[in-house]
């Protein structure tokens, strides 16, 4: 038995038994998370995954950069969900709401709280959800059955651990629960990320295992089996650089790192006199896959207060255009302003020429108001 002491501070008594459970504990953590990284980046190379919702921009400054960014250190709260260890000090006792009208009568949005354990611990919780509205149910013969509706829900837990003055390592734990009519399922999953910090030269970078987990129940059984789906693990990258002597800052984002063939089956137009279209497997050069794992942002910033963005996501303007028709499809345009006591965000992302989806985000920090 071990006894450890320093001056004044209470004496803590360690045993034997005591070290082997924190060894064990350490074990069986490290054995989970590896396990589900595995089946995560074995079974999501495709598409054809869950929850897609998880890949939805939380708030109106991510959705200005061209709805994902893994790497940019400022006060907005909601970074915290594209990587948890963009978590810091200064976001501690702060509110964040954000709303978006999406497309076809979707809304979805976010609620996030933060706060801190100490100096070099910090701790947020919110939830991500999306409503998918009513619909009219029908059975294989059209005949009504009612009105149903569905939705997704994504609880976070995020915790973040500053390592130093640069570095911050983090982790989400995140239960989900979706419903569509009489289907339903409930899954478990983890981001981690790490940032990197270097005040004196303006630029931050950050990387991000996402959505590493598995269903826990599936939204259907065959004869007492469930069909589990996979998972829409990915693995994200970024950097920011603001320029010291000018009012601009960039970001630039890699996005499913884990996947190089963004190859896909879509449809095509056989002859432009008939408009007949059938699936084809589009093969991607090599330019063309770098190309869609890449998102790109720039921002003017005279000052911490506020900011005017544009990004743009080449991989959603090359899979959602439409062929002869020019837009501005995978740009996204937006600006934030401090007002009094309140950090307000806006912005318009185009997914397609036939449909905007606008968000709107508003943070407090709730020291200012005495809480």
């Amino acid at each position: 038995m071990k006894y450890l002491a320093t001056g004044l501070v209470k004496t803590e008594k360690i045993t034997t038994f005591d070290v082997n459970f924190r060894i064990i504990m350490k074990k069986t953590v490290a054995i989970i998370f590896l396990s589900c990284l595995f089946v995560s980046f074995t079974r999501a190379q495709s598409d054809e995954s869950v929850y897609r919702f998880l890949s939805l921009a939380p708030s109106a400054h991510i959705a200005t950069l061209g709805g994902v960014n893994v790497s940019l250190q400022n006060d907005d709260l909601n970074f915290t969900l594209q990587n948890p260890a963009l978590i810091t000090g200064e976001m501690s006792n702060m509110l964040s709401l954000s709303g978006v009208n999406y497309l076809a009568g979707i809304n979805f949005g976010s609620v996030v709280y933060s706060n801190q354990f100490d100096d070099k611990n910090f701790w947020a919780a919110g939830v991500l959800f999306v409503d998918y509205g009513k619909f009219d149910g029908r059975d294989e013969h059209r005949e009504p059955t009612g009105e149903f509706s569905a939705s997704d829900v994504a609880l976070h837990f995020v915790y973040g651990r500053k390592l130093s003055e640069k570095w911050t390592l983090g982790s989400t734990l995140k239960p989900i629960f979706s419903s569509y009519e009489q289907y339903s399922s409930f899954g478990l999953g983890v981001d981690v990320g790490v940032s990197y910090y270097e005040i004196e030269n303006l630029f931050s970078a950050g990387f991000v295992l996402k959505n590493i987990g598995t269903q826990l129940s599936a939204y259907y059984s065959d004869g007492g089996r469930q069909h589990f789906e996979p998972f829409p693990f990915e693995i994200q990258a970024g950097v920011n650089k603001k320029l010291r002597h000018a009012p601009f800052r960039f970001s630039f984002t890699a996005h499913n790192l884990q996947r190089w063939n963004m190859s896909f089956a879509h449809n095509v137009r056989r002859n432009a006199s008939d408009g007949f279209n059938q699936r084809s497997n589009h093969d991607l050069s090599f330019g063309e896959n770098l190309m869609r794992h890449l998102i790109f942002g720039v921002e003017i910033v005279p000052s911490d207060k506020f900011y005017l963005g544009v990004g743009y996501n080449y991989r959603r303007s090359q899979e959602l255009k439409i062929l002869d028709v020019n837009s501005f499809g995978g740009f996204s345009f937006g600006g934030g302003l401090k007002l009094y006591k309140f950090n307000l965000g806006f912005a318009m992302s185009n997914y397609h020429p036939s449909s905007t989806s606008y968000h709107i985000s508003i943070s407090t920090n709730l020291r200012s108001f005495n809480f």
